[in-house]
């Protein structure tokens, strides 16, 4: 049995000589009815290619009679003459297809569409015609404001830093002078030097030349080395007075010079901190917080916002002298006994709560609290009256909160002073005696901890009465999370010995009691989420302790 396509290929493809036009009426005519009203574009693709199939079977056989050639086909396929459009009807497109050409075509037509609407807006506003709608609209915009205004409801949040004491001002202070009455010059150099005026002795330090003369000749003169230290303290340092010291002091063949706390007093005075708060409050000598009569307390608001090139100026000359200063109290431990050292200590924390150090770190000042505090030889006599200086720094219980965390953090004596600092603070802050918790043991800390904890959650805090009661709570609980804070130094990190494993439980217990299901949670209260969120990280990390 022949195949189909071989058997009816010759009768398809030979017949007269005609047009393509009536062969391909012809072919419409042969069709049913009903392909003929909805014929497929592909069903004719299909038909065109097996003619043109049959056309290629029959060329070798039959070279006589002429051949429709394929493009010939195609292109009758794709024509329709006008009586075949009373026949056939034309494929409808799928509404829902979509293609690039389509696309391109939608977007050509709204550029023009846009252009127009563009110059009738333009046109508009050019000859100044009214606008109705947009009158209507703005009207009802601010209808709109009016109403969300009403029920808005303000996200309230913790402060992510603390406040800050107003320290140091922007007010600049002439340099120091030097006072040369008692100096003999020793060559040519050193009596220019002595002999110039107070610009040109500063010009001398500024381009080399006092390095230079102290380097060739004997060892420099101690009120030389006490005003290149007062202006080490000028901010900015233009002077190049730190290196000039600084090299000083590291060739010296004998035993280097040492600031004493007048000098470091003067100098922290040069660099414009207020320490009137320390003298008032007697919790630093005289001698330390001296007066500056150059300060005019009604421009004090005013000097105390610092532009952001003076808080790096400031950072930078707090910085140069915490490192002199450490490697003095390093080389000559006997320069500094122990009280020095704890007042020193008071200083430089209380310095580093300025508005303008608040979020600037200071790695050499905390490296000199380090040396200050490990040089101490009574620790043990010196600690209470230290804790008690450090709480007595600031009103606020976020700067007592950033005082202790300020505190180093490497050896045991650090880690006993930061949780009595913690104890002491908690219990003034919660209007206790802060020298009850003083003579402590460090097995009573805990309980102690846990008389001060069940009085740290918001509703149990007595706070001045405020006309406004939002604020009121929201401090309530501003207060609350820094007794949290407060409370995780004095746990620590290290777990608790036997005997204060039932005291940690109970602090645990606390938490869940006060802190987690006691406390309510409110739309826009956010800082309630925050506490809440606090005691449940405590709880998680106190917990990690028992294990």
């Amino acid at each position: 049995m022949e195949p189909r396509s071989a058997r009816q290929g010759p009768s398809r493809a030979r017949r007269p000589r005609a047009s393509p036009r009536r062969s391909a009426q012809q072919g419409s005519a042969t069709r049913s009815p009903r392909s003929a009203v909805q014929p497929s574009s592909a069903t004719e693709s299909r038909t065109v290619l097996q003619r043109a199939g049959d056309v290629a079977t029959t060329s070798s056989s039959d070279s006589e009679e002429e051949l429709i050639p394929l493009k010939e086909l195609l292109a009758c396929s794709g024509r329709s003459s006008p009586a075949e459009h009373g026949e056939v009807a034309c494929p409808q497109p799928d509404p829902l297809a979509n293609s690039l050409d389509a696309l391109l075509l939608e977007k050509r037509e709204q550029c023009p569409a846009s252009a127009a609407q563009a110059s009738l807006t333009q046109a508009d506003v050019d000859s100044g015609s009214p606008q109705e709608s947009s009158d209507e609209d703005t009207q009802l915009l601010e209808e709109q404001r009016a109403f969300l205004s009403h029920f808005n409801v303000k996200l309230l949040t913790f402060p992510t830093t603390h406040p800050g004491e107003p320290i140091f001002h922007a007010c600049p202070l002439p340099p120091p002078t030097l006072d040369t009455h008692r100096l003999q010059p020793r060559s040519v150099l050193e009596q220019n030097f002595l002999c110039a005026s107070p610009a040109g002795q500063v010009a001398f330090v500024r381009d080399g030349y006092l390095n230079l003369l102290y380097n060739t000749t004997s060892a420099c003169p101690l009120p030389v080395l006490r005003w290149l230290f007062q202006l080490t303290s000028i901010w900015p340092d233009r002077t190049n007075a730190f290196r000039t010291l600084w090299e000083m002091w590291m060739r010296s063949d004998d035993e280097p010079w040492c600031p004493t706390l007048q000098d470091i007093g003067q100098a922290f005075a040069y660099m414009g901190a207020d320490l009137e708060v320390l003298r008032c409050r007697r919790l630093l000598p005289p001698e330390l917080c001296p007066m500056d009569t150059r300060l005019d307390p009604s421009l004090s608001q005013e000097q105390g916002n610092l532009s952001a090139a003076d808080t790096l100026a400031l950072v930078t000359q707090l910085g140069d002298i915490c490192k002199l200063l450490t490697v003095c109290v390093v080389a000559c431990p006997c320069r500094y006994p122990d009280r020095a050292r704890r007042e020193l200590v008071t200083l430089l924390c209380f310095l580093s709560l300025d508005h303008a150090l608040c979020c600037q770190p200071l790695p050499d000042l905390w490296h000199l609290l380090h040396c200050l505090l490990e040089g101490i030889v009574a620790w043990k006599e010196q600690l209470p009256a230290l804790c008690l200086s450090l709480c007595q720094l600031s009103q606020h219980h976020h700067n007592l909160l950033a005082v202790a965390r300020l505190l180093p953090d490497i050896t045991d004596r650090e880690r006993e002073l930061r949780r009595r600092l913690s104890l002491c603070a908690m219990a003034q802050l919660l209007g206790r005696a802060p020298c009850t918790v003083l003579s402590l043991g460090a097995q009573e800390e805990l309980p102690a901890l846990e008389q001060l904890l069940a009085q740290s959650w918001p509703d149990s805090l007595q706070l001045p009465t405020h006309p406004d009661a939002m604020d009121l709570e929201q401090e309530s609980c501003y207060l609350s999370r820094s007794l949290l804070y407060l409370a995780d130094i004095v746990v620590g990190a290290e777990r608790p010995q036997d005997e204060q494993r039932g005291h940690l439980q109970r602090l645990c217990t606390q938490l869940e009691q006060y802190f987690g299901s006691g406390l309510r949670e409110d739309m826009g209260q956010f800082y309630r989420s925050q506490l809440k969120n606090l005691a449940t990280v405590l709880y998680v990390k106190w917990h990690e302790l028992l294990e």
